[in-house]
């Protein structure tokens, strides 16, 4: 992937104060309350191989919490009970360049013991445990106080001013792109995306590093099977396909979404995924896909549901995982577009370059970054918007899909060859319906739906797990 520096605009904004945490200490323990100025010491003072104190924390029943840690920087995490050793019943987490990182709990109702967790993070072959002690109550106490929740902005990450409305207005969809601002909605067919976007670009926006983590875990493909439907259900899709296209081809496509939570119930310690995501290809004859979205992955213990969220993108078969490029959390209105263009970011479909740009409207954060498609059959016949069970990697079995109940994409376009877009219910193909089809147990379950409630509006709906 590019580097800031690679892309045009990307050093001409305003360089943006983040915190310096080179100074020495111990780890930074899911954080702090914020009224509480003193911050632990970092991990890096840890030895390797010692287990850290456990540290206690509170965290509200029923409301799905953010505990932020910090361990050394692209660390594999794996949160779990206490003892437990099976990869299956762990969660996988990585930290950023700087060593943070991010999961959310959702206690089921108020336990005064909680639940004792473990952290095993890996860094150059040395793994340095964490314990830690979720209590689920409404009052903090000075021994288990509540957590920090937000991730300070990585290191290099810069800041794109606010635009005046009479600026936000002028400016053409090309020259908000070049300057690294969200696609605008049309005021007059999409009025309430139109504000929101308003209000968007009204306050400065942090542009995140191009700082990208394999997921070794899991993968959005099966060895042996190619990528995409090949009738109106499947085994691992769920949405709509736009294409073949008998006119030419499609250069982008683009949505917007609410990230979907996720919750336990497959049972205790059971890790479930799900892929929530846009992409161009995928369907035969193309080998490959470009694609970016949002995963959601949860483990359960007795009293509470664990869960990740972040924003991925991955260009298939150069890219074998998804590779995380931003922490997310449950809720965050995102904003997601992929397309094929040249090193400048113009649309081009014979550019060298599948771009994307992933944009969260909560936290004002912001990924605008490339992948090189080295030769990748691309044939962009085809575009989806999916909900999808990843497989688990490298066994290569399908994984239990994440109960994220019902979820709703809008803004669902595709840029046909022509340079106009169309919306998904103009471009759609096929709809797709996700079953088990005896992959998992014995059954052939239905497991995510979707269906079109507008002309780019499409809804999910779980079904099931497996």
């Amino acid at each position: 992937m590019n580097t800031p520096s690679d892309n045009p605009w990307f050093n001409e904004v305003s360089k943006r104060d983040v915190p310096n945490n080179s100074h020495s200490g111990l780890l930074i323990l899911a954080g702090m309350a914020l009224c509480v100025a003193a911050i632990p010491a970092f991990a890096q003072d840890l030895p390797a191989t010692e287990t850290a104190p456990e540290e206690g924390y509170t965290v509200p029943p029923r409301v799905a919490t953010p505990i932020v840690m910090k361990t050394l920087p692209d660390a594999a995490c794996d949160l779990h009970t206490v003892g437990v050793t099976d990869a299956a019943h762990s969660l996988r987490i990585y930290a950023n360049g700087d060593g943070y990182f991010k999961f959310h709990v959702t206690p089921r109702q108020e336990a005064v013991e909680g639940d004792h967790m473990q952290i095993d993070c890996t860094s150059d072959g040395k793994v340095t445990t964490y314990l830690l002690h979720v209590r689920a109550s409404d009052a903090p106490t000075p021994d288990m106080p509540a957590p920090q929740t937000v991730m300070p902005p990585p290191s290099g990450s810069k800041v794109l001013p606010a635009l005046t409305e009479s600026e936000a207005q002028s400016l053409s969809r090309e020259e908000l792109l070049a300057r690294g601002y969200p696609p605008r909605p049309d005021a007059a067919d999409l009025p309430d995306n139109y504000m929101k976007w308003l209000k968007a670009v009204s306050r400065p926006i942090t542009v995140l590093p191009s700082h990208a983590v394999a997921h070794t875990e899991i993968s959005h493909h099966q060895s042996g099977v190619q990528e995409g439907p090949t009738a109106d259900w499947n085994t691992h899709w769920s949405g709509f396909v736009a294409g073949p296209t008998q006119s030419g081809y499609y250069e982008g496509i683009q949505a917007t979404w609410n990230v979907p939570e996720v919750v336990g119930g497959a049972g205790i310690k059971t890790h479930t995924y799900s892929g929530y995501w846009v992409g161009l290809d995928g369907y035969p004859p193309s080998g490959d896909v470009e694609q970016a979205g949002t995963e959601q992955d949860v483990i359960s213990t007795l009293l509470s549901d664990y869960a990740h969220y972040y924003a991925w993108t991955e260009l298939y078969p150069t890219q074998l995982q998804a590779q995380e490029v931003m922490s997310v959390n449950a809720g965050d209105p995102m904003t997601v577009w992929v397309w094929i263009g040249d090193a400048n970011t113009d649309v081009d479909p014979n550019g060298a370059y599948v771009w994307y740009y992933i944009f969260d409207s909560v936290s004002s954060e912001l990924v605008f970054t490339s992948t090189t498609l080295n030769g990748t059959n691309h044939t962009l016949t085809s575009a989806e918007w999916i909900m999808e069970r990843p497989v688990t990697y490298p066994s290569d079995y399908f994984a239990l899909l994440s109960n994220y109940h019902h979820a709703y994409m809008n803004d669902a376009y595709v840029q046909n060859f022509d340079g106009t877009w169309l919306a998904a219910e103009t471009a759609s193909y096929l709809q797709l319906t996700m079953y088990n089809d005896y992959y998992v147990d014995d059954d052939d379950n239905e497991l995510s739906s979707a269906v079109l409630t507008g002309p780019a509006s499409i809804a999910f709906d779980w079904h099931n797990f497996h």
